[in-house]
């Protein structure tokens, strides 16, 4: 092109090509070279090309040459120490630009600089990959940093301080009342002609505001404890036993007690203790038993050789029935003593087995199920107790087995004894009305624990939610100081980075507090709009399923009557 001396545009246009074309032979020197040059020269001919128009001190926030070297030069030496060779400057190149294809658009300057800052270790090995759905996920989808419980002092955080890259100008400006709502995206150079590309810029501001925020958090993130562990399922009330009584501390309570006394009036049963038949003696202590009894227990009343007959085959096929299970009732129970009459055999082991007919209607893990048998002698008809009582006490019913031998014989006793040792059951002289009723006394104190039973149950229970409550309570302190100790780790390493060493400008900060991902007080929030509600539901839910469950049985024993 050819320029008279007086035409000054066209000598102007003339050096602007000529400038043009110099600065693009310089750019690809620079990046031909690139893989040659040391870290702390590339650092000084990048900011060496300029300030922003804007008067910014440029990507080493006005530090000398010397001091943005020293500073890299401590970094790459931590990063070789702790074993991450790996993001070492010119190794990675063709990994980044698959990961990140907008660097092929940028201007060489910006592109040497930026591939020098994503070649950090902070940044390549610690990438986030975290999920972007809620928060929740993310509480627990970032391993603690380094810190975790406890604030570090300013000397704790300088390896990372030093180690954190300069980042300015690349990081963007947030949102301020002075900028007119416009977003002021910086590069090295004041100007690219057709070689700057305003798209790459942007994503190369946004990758760096991520990678820096993420870093941040990376060695600031504290451990919150899950709430499922804190939930703990109530335990379940242990159904009562008699605890002073070493026997009958072995019998559950359930949903319904039944109780039926087999009384032996064989001809035997007349003989006097005290001017008194034991007959007479049998049915005073056990009108006394059945009054005393919880009015939900189910009693029932069964005798044999109590009515005359006219054989020995015909008595000791005799066994009748005379209260079937239910409620006490003094007048029919009155009644029902009134029939016996000590005249027949003994014929136990049949009774025994009509006694698994009566209980027919209570067979399973709902009731407890006792055999109360008083008598004074052995079996006399040829049948088999033992077995036979083997056999109830195998099947569905499951009684327990409680036999008095009152004023009993010598086989009567080895008889009796050897069966409730058979069934696992208890066996107990009484010579007199005081032994006899001293026995049935420990039936009744064992019934009466259901009521004592419900109220210690209904105590248990409380004390449980009360812990759990307790606990809850606990668990959101410990997730409030993990978030305030999060919220002082962000504060310290912003205000280090941003004021003391100038390496990054608000936009990292902004991204940091303003997106879902990483917000401190959002994680308050979300504990005290979800976690808590939700824990304290649950507990409120478990204590009230147990409550009834516990009424439920008082319930059942005060009303069932029967089959």
């Amino acid at each position: 092109m050819k320029c008279s001396k007086t035409d000054l545009s066209c000598f102007r246009r003339k050096i602007s090509l000529f400038i043009a074309l110099i600065s693009v032979i310089l750019a690809e020197l620079l990046s031909g070279c690139s893989m040659l040059s040391s870290t702390g020269s590339k650092t000084s001919d990048s900011v060496s090309v300029g300030t922003d128009s804007k008067g910014d001190a440029g990507a080493n926030g006005g530090r000398t040459d010397g001091e943005t070297a020293a500073t890299e030069e401590t970094g790459n030496a931590q990063g070789e120490a702790s074993g991450e060779g790996a993001g070492e400057e010119g190794t990675l190149s063709n990994d980044l630009e698959e990961r990140y294809p907008w660097l092929a658009e940028l201007h060489p300057v910006d592109r040497e600089e930026i591939e020098r800052i994503l070649r950090n270790p902070l940044f390549y090995l610690v990438e986030p990959k975290l999920p972007e759905a809620n928060l929740p996920e993310v509480l627990w989808a970032i391993p603690p940093g380094p810190f975790d419980g406890r604030v570090p002092d300013e000397e704790e955080l300088q390896p990372f301080l030093a180690r954190f890259p300069i980042m300015k100008p690349y990081d963007k400006e947030p949102l301020c009342f002075d900028c007119r709502g416009a977003l002021d995206y910086k590069s090295k150079l004041d100007d690219y002609g057709i070689l700057y590309s305003k798209d790459a810029i942007i994503q190369a501001a946004e990758t760096l505001d991520r990678l820096g925020a993420g870093a941040i958090v990376a060695w600031a993130w504290q451990t919150f404890p899950r709430p499922e562990t804190l939930y703990v399922d109530f335990v379940k009330p242990a159904m009562p036993a008699l605890q002073d009584d070493p026997e009958y501390g072995k019998i559950p309570y359930r949903a319904q007690v039944n109780i039926e006394v087999i009384l032996d009036a064989s001809g035997s049963m007349k003989e006097t203790i005290g001017g008194k038949t034991k007959l007479a003696l049998a049915k005073e202590a056990m009108e006394t038993l059945v009054r005393s009894l919880p009015k939900e227990a189910n009693v029932a009343l069964r005798a044999f050789g109590h009515r005359p007959q006219p054989t020995k085959e015909a008595s000791c096929r005799f066994s009748e029935l005379l209260y079937p299970f239910g409620s006490y009732s003094a007048d029919r129970f009155a009644a029902a003593l009134g029939e016996i009459e000590a005249a027949g055999w003994t014929p136990l082991a049949y009774s025994i087995e009509r006694a698994g007919e009566d209980f027919r209607p209570y067979q399973g893990e709902g009731y407890t199920n006792i055999v109360v048998i008083v008598s004074d002698g052995a079996e006399t008809c040829g049948g088999d107790p033992l077995n036979a009582a083997e056999a109830l006490k195998g099947s569905a019913i499951q009684p327990y087995f409680h036999i008095i031998g009152f004023d009993v014989d010598a086989e009567g006793k080895k008889q009796l004894s050897a069966l409730a040792e058979r069934v696992g059951g208890i066996y107990r002289d009484a010579r007199n009305l005081a032994e006899i009723q001293a026995e049935f006394d420990r039936l009744t104190r064992w019934s009466e624990g259901w009521e004592a039973w419900r109220k210690e149950a209904m105590r248990d229970l409380g004390k449980q939610r009360m812990k759990m409550i307790e606990r809850l309570n606990e668990m959101e302190k410990e997730w409030h100081s993990a978030s305030d100790r999060l919220d002082s780790i962000y504060d310290k390493i912003l205000y280090a980075l941003r004021r003391e060493e100038e390496k990054i400008s608000s936009s990292i900060e902004y991204y940091l507090r303003e997106t879902e991902l990483y917000p401190p007080s959002g994680i308050m929030d979300y504990w005290r709009m979800y976690y808590r509600p939700l824990l304290q539901r649950q507990i409120d839910q478990n204590f009230m399923t147990l409550e009834e469950e516990i009424e439920r049985l008082t319930r059942e024993q005060a009303t069932k009557q029967g089959p």
